[in-house]
């Protein structure tokens, strides 16, 4: 990778509605556009009241279990990965 700031860009969509014709990939980008337009958040609350509560990995642990199984490690990390009910 190359050193110096990022820059930050907005998708070019009509370039990429250009190409989804013969880009596969691109049609199904096109048909999610709105997720990159409109705000939106997602809310757990739903899943408590029918699953129960939910469990939750400590982000230290995640990242240990995941780096662990991309080092090719036979066996994520010891400690359990998710906690709670």
């Amino acid at each position: 990778m190359r050193g110096g700031a990022l820059r930050v860009q907005s998708l070019p969509w009509g370039w990429m509605r250009l190409a989804s014709p013969v880009v596969p990939m691109l049609r199904s980008l096109q048909a999610m556009r709105y997720l990159w337009q409109v705000p939106h958040a997602l809310d757990g609350t739903a899943l408590a009241q029918y699953a129960g509560p939910v469990p939750h990995t400590p982000l230290r642990e995640a990242l240990r279990a995941s780096l662990a199984l991309l080092d090719g490690a036979a066996q994520p990390a010891t400690t359990p990965i998710a906690t709670g009910a």
